[in-house]
C-alpha cells in the first residue's frame, strides 16, 4: 500500500511540491525500507555476524521513522499552533532529513557498539534536548 501511495505521489508534480508532502515522503520511504529489511533480515539469521548487521539495519530504520514522525509532528505544530508567527525556517526539509536520516546513523552505531540499553535511552534523551 505504502509503494501505491509514493507512486501515487511521484506522478502528480504538483503534489510533490509541499512540504508537508516531502516528510511524509521520506516517512513512507523508510517504512518501505523498513519493511524490505524486515522481509529479508530473516536470511541473515544463520550467522551472529548476519544477524547482528540485519539487528543495525532495523534499529536504524525504526529510528528514522520515529524522527520523521517527531519531524511531522514538529510541522504541524508549527502549521497549527504558531499560525502568527511571522519567521518561515528556510530549508526546514533539508534540515530535518540532515536530523533523521543522520542522527539515527550515529544512534544505530552506539547501539551496534555494545553499550548497554541504559546508556543508549540517556545518549537519546541528551540529543533530543538540543533538537527541540
Amino acid at each position: 500500500m505504502l509503494v501505491v501511495l509514493v507512486c501515487g505521489w511521484m506522478r502528480y508534480s504538483k503534489a510533490r511540491s509541499g512540504r508537508v508532502t516531502r516528510i511524509l515522503l521520506n516517512l513512507c520511504a523508510s517504512l518501505i525500507i523498513l519493511l524490505i529489511v524486515l522481509y529479508i533480515a530473516e536470511t541473515f539469521a544463520d550467522s551472529r555476524l548476519g544477524c547482528r548487521v540485519a539487528n543495525v539495519f532495523r534499529y536504524y530504520l525504526v529510528l528514522v521513522s520515529l524522527f520523521w514522525n517527531g519531524v511531522e509532528a514538529h510541522n504541524m505544530y508549527r502549521m497549527l499552533i504558531k499560525v502568527f508567527d511571522p519567521g518561515q525556517q528556510s530549508h526546514f526539509v533539508l534540515k530535518a532529513a540532515v536530523v533523521a536520516w543522520g542522527l539515527s546513523c550515529s544512534f544505530s552505531f552506539v547501539k551496534s557498539e555494545n553499550i548497554d540499553f541504559l546508556g543508549f535511552i540517556l545518549l537519546f534523551k541528551l540529543a533530543t534536548q538540543f533538537i527541540v
